[in-house]
């Protein structure tokens, strides 16, 4: 049976044909910690999966980082966890207003950057980015800064989200910090 997911706020990745695997292992640990009744389904990409979860997402990933570097041996198919603040129909002026809705979270003296992630659509990133971009007095920081305007556009659906760089979980990266050998789970 296939699970279609319209409306979500996690985007995890996982390696090609073991989504399905990623799926079940991505219920688990939403499970863990405290959304039984999450969801999880393959989008129409490969290793890419929608997640709707009833807990906020930003503290979701938080919680799963949390969770993961007490547990990170048995983590195999998920690979990334994105959240995802307010879900819209991709056009220029929709992603727009829905920053400008979130925009109230890069402080006065942070730095932010701009990241877009396009697929399936004719959305011009260059135009994206200025348009966004006057929307935000503050400084740009390409490099190092305090806050991300994260714009994932997925054909007809764009999630965005303003978070810190750390709001991204990357298990690759969390198994190099810890030590682990990242093509077969064990300690160096």
């Amino acid at each position: 049976m296939v699970v279609i997911i319209k409306e979500y706020n996690l985007l995890i990745s996982c390696p090609r044909n073991h989504e399905r695997d990623a799926v079940a292992e991505a219920i688990y640990y939403l499970a863990e910690i405290g959304d039984e009744n999450a969801e999880v389904a393959p989008l129409n990409i490969p290793s890419l999966l929608a997640g709707k979860t009833n807990l906020e997402p930003i503290s979701t990933v938080r919680k799963l980082r949390d969770l993961f570097k007490k547990d990170l041996i048995y983590v195999q198919f998920t690979q990334k966890f994105i959240p995802l603040e307010i879900m819209v129909k991709s056009s220029i002026e929709n992603i727009k207003k829905a920053v400008d809705n979130l925009k109230y979270k890069i402080k006065d003296n942070e730095k932010f950057r701009i990241t877009i992630e396009k697929r399936y659509t004719n959305l011009n990133k260059d135009k994206l980015i200025k348009e966004v971009a006057d929307l935000i007095s503050n400084k740009v920081d390409l490099n190092n800064p305090d806050k991300i305007i994260l714009i994932e556009i997925i054909s007809d659906k764009t999630g965005i989200s303003i978070i810190r760089p750390d709001d991204i979980l990357s298990i690759p990266i969390l198994r190099r910090n810890a030590g682990m050998d990242i093509t077969n789970n064990e300690f160096f």
